[in-house]
């Protein structure tokens, strides 16, 4: 390619003076700025110098010549991570259909008639999105400073489709893992939403506005490595995703592809689900008989450090009584215990609220919550607390932002795919090969239905129980949850 050696000439030259003016000034900084700047020169002139002589090999390819015929020439502007690139690409008719013109180049380097971006800008973008704001991540899309408007880079983000990781991996070359027990812990995140459904529908009950979002995480993994100083989950896999309604299905629906997937049921002894006894978690378990429910110990010591701290130097001692009495299974006794303490003198309201908040708390999940302070060593203790913080606080709310529905539930599923060690551009990648176009950004789904809210709630999300039957109907796992599963402390 003549025109090459013409481009590595000019950027030589560049280069050289670059290097004098070095020699002369010392100026260390100017040296790193200039020969970056024209690196990235030297690069968006070879991506134009090649686009344009791949289209000129095309038109003068006998096969076109034969099929097509030509139309003009026309100028074209792309945004890479180098920077934009101007090209000329040749518009061509089909003959025999006279079909509406297009470019053969666009068609060979796979580029849609009017796309702007290059998908490694998307790419950039997504990541960067996925830890920082869309603000940050539409100045970190392109490598020469030329930055992206925070609803552009929004739009990308909006653009992805992210589907179950069952249908990016190739199911055929996993090999079924055979493990004794599988844990799976849920939780929830709260965000907060600018809009409901329209902007400026936001209800407010005294100082607060109703505008609280529930956005689930669920995870699987094998146990906990306690060999190192730092414990660490054994291969552990996330979902999230706000999965408002009856979308809630499809969230179970995809724990149980992945489970079923990757490891062989019929081995597994028993599936522990560990949370902190939320409706939308503890229905699975009276549709999936055998999920093994385990109440999570930090909200159970929580409850009980709330209702025996008002009694002074008594309260450590309670508590101690009070764990004792579940773990041995005394129910009786520790309502008994309870009603004693709710009639104590000198209680606050507050005080007797706690106390039976408690009592109601741990008698609602009291086989879970004997579960939690066994001994058995199959069972693991609850991790989502910290792990809701880590996937979706850091980036959702923890910092003062808002969401709408629809961009709070794509950037949960962005960070979970993210932090199970996907890579973007696999993502976007997997899009492209299957033409997949994403519904118009800013379009809101159709409302689903959800329960009425009560005087003085600020969730916006509450959800309906009902069964889950995608899953009920995988005889499989009828087998395993029924038949090689038994109940603790029945």
């Amino acid at each position: 390619m003549v025109i090459l050696t013409q481009i590595l000439e000019k950027a030589r030259q560049a280069i050289e003076k670059n290097c004098n003016n070095f020699l002369e000034t010392g100026n260390l900084e100017t040296l790193c700025e200039n020969t970056q700047e024209q690196v990235l020169a030297l690069g968006r002139d070879v991506v134009r110098a090649t686009l344009e002589e791949l289209d000129a090999k095309l038109i003068a390819d006998e096969e076109r010549k034969k099929n097509w015929n030509i139309l003009r020439t026309e100028k074209k502007q792309i945004l890479t991570s180098l920077g934009t690139v101007s090209f000329k690409k040749t518009i061509v008719r089909d003959k025999a259909t006279k079909k509406q013109a297009c470019s053969l180049l666009d068609k060979k380097v796979g580029l849609t008639a009017h796309q702007k971006t290059t998908d490694e800008v998307v790419t950039r973008i997504a990541e960067a999105a996925v830890l920082n704001s869309y603000e940050y991540a539409g100045s970190r899309a392109v490598l020469n400073g030329e930055t992206l408007s925070r609803q552009t880079a929004m739009n990308k983000v909006r653009g992805i489709v992210i589907p179950d990781q069952t249908a990016i991996d190739d199911s055929k070359q996993i090999e079924k893992k055979k493990v004794d027990y599988l844990h799976i812990d849920a939780d929830e995140d709260h965000a907060s939403l600018q809009f409901y459904s329209k902007k400026g529908d936001l209800q407010r009950q005294g100082c607060y506005k109703r505008n609280t979002l529930i956005t689930k995480l669920v995870y699987v993994y094998e146990g906990i490595d306690t060999t190192e100083n730092r414990h660490e989950l054994i291969n552990p896999h996330y979902f999230a995703g706000t999965y408002q309604g009856e979308k809630q299905y499809d969230l179970w629906d995809e724990v149980y592809a992945y489970m079923d997937t990757h490891y062989d049921l019929d081995h597994v002894k028993a599936i522990y689900l560990h949370s902190d006894g939320g409706s939308w978690i503890t229905s699975v378990t009276e549709y999936i008989p055998g999920l093994i429910h385990v109440l999570d110990s930090f909200h159970l010591h929580k409850y009980l450090t709330q209702a025996t701290t008002q009694f002074g130097k008594y309260r450590h001692s309670l508590k101690e009584h009070l764990l004792d009495l579940i773990k041995c299974g005394k129910k009786s006794e520790y309502q008994a215990c309870m009603d004693s303490l709710g009639k104590a003198k000198n209680l606050t309201e507050n005080g007797k609220y706690q106390i039976d908040r408690c009592k109601a708390y741990i008698l609602n999940h009291w086989q879970a919550a004997r579960r939690s302070l066994s001994d058995d060593d199959s069972i693991c203790s609850c991790t989502a607390e910290s792990h809701v913080r880590s996937v979706l606080s850091d980036r959702m709310s923890t910092k003062p932002m808002g969401w709408c529905k629809k961009g709070a539930d794509q950037m949960a599923h962005l960070r979970a795919y993210y932090i199970n060690g996907n890579a973007m551009s696999k993502l976007i990648h997997w899009q492209k090969e299957r033409n997949i176009v994403k519904q118009a950004v800013g379009a809101e789904t159709t409302s689903l239905p959800v329960r009425k809210v009560k005087p003085g709630d600020r969730y916006v999300d509450q959800i309906n129980v009902h069964p889950l039957p995608a899953v009920m109907q995988n005889t499989s796992f009828r087998k395993l949850c029924h038949g090689d599963s038994e109940e603790f402390f029945s």
